[in-house]
């Protein structure tokens, strides 16, 4: 895998992880306290951790043939 399509496929896993992380924690504080907050710390921290496993594990597949 290109360096270049690496660079990508973390940056689409890291912006589709923030963005459903970010969601799911606002609905989350809205139903349960009543308040609009978003908990970015939480979203941060997943959006990396996935924006990394994420296309690692597709490249590993590829590799293999799966």
């Amino acid at each position: 895998m290109s360096g270049k399509k690496w660079a990508v496929e973390i940056g689409f896993a890291f912006a589709t992880t923030l963005l459903v992380s970010a969601v799911v924690t606002f609905v989350w504080n809205l139903a349960t306290r009543a308040e609009t907050a978003v908990d970015w710390e939480t979203s941060f921290v997943m959006a990396i951790v996935l924006g990394v496993a994420l296309p690692l594990t597709h490249a590993r597949r590829s590799r293999r043939g799966d």
